[in-house]
């Protein structure tokens, strides 16, 4: 291990807490997860990645291992989008969309956590490289809670719309 590489137990233990989270489930195009470590404490000249999606949200969950913060072990990114289709440039409409879920991720913070005012990334974390369980735990809950919090915004603009195509013309 050289001085870019993080600790190998530390992101081990990381990354087996994230794999071992019940509402994310590691995605079949995802690296193996003893690979993604493997590449990750070897090599820092390239990130490994790991997907994980939410059970009952479209939310995504993409580990870069490992961080480019130093003294960091690994960056998070939440995926959650209303409308792939929506670009940052669209409006007052995406504007007002991208305030209130980066309202809710700030609602929901933890230290960890960075909104991020965009229509497909909710948010940010990098972990650090003197991170307790117990933080870990504290960061999933707080991703947990913002996820299903920003499903039920998108739910609840989607409804009318459903609503009024089911009625029809």
């Amino acid at each position: 291990m050289n001085d870019d590489t993080p600790d190998p137990d530390r992101l081990a233990r990381v990354v087996t807490t994230i794999v071992n989270q019940p509402a994310w489930e590691l995605t079949p195009c995802s690296d193996s997860v003893a690979s993604a470590l493997d590449h990750a404490t070897t090599d820092a000249s390239t990130r490994a990645e790991l997907f994980f999606d939410h059970e009952g949200t479209d939310a995504r969950l993409e580990v870069l291992l490992p961080s480019t913060i130093p003294g960091s072990l690994c960056d998070l990114l939440v995926r959650h989008s209303l409308d792939p289709g929506l670009t940052s440039d669209g409006g007052d409409f995406v504007d007002g969309l991208q305030r209130a879920r980066a309202a809710i991720v700030t609602r929901n913070t933890h230290e960890y956590v960075q909104p991020v005012e965009d229509p497909s990334i909710l948010l940010r974390a990098t972990v650090p490289a003197p991170c307790t369980d117990r933080a870990l735990e504290n960061l999933f809950a707080s991703l947990q809670q913002t996820v299903g919090q920003v499903a039920d915004l998108h739910g609840r603009i989607r409804r009318p719309i459903e609503r009024t195509i089911s009625q029809g013309g």
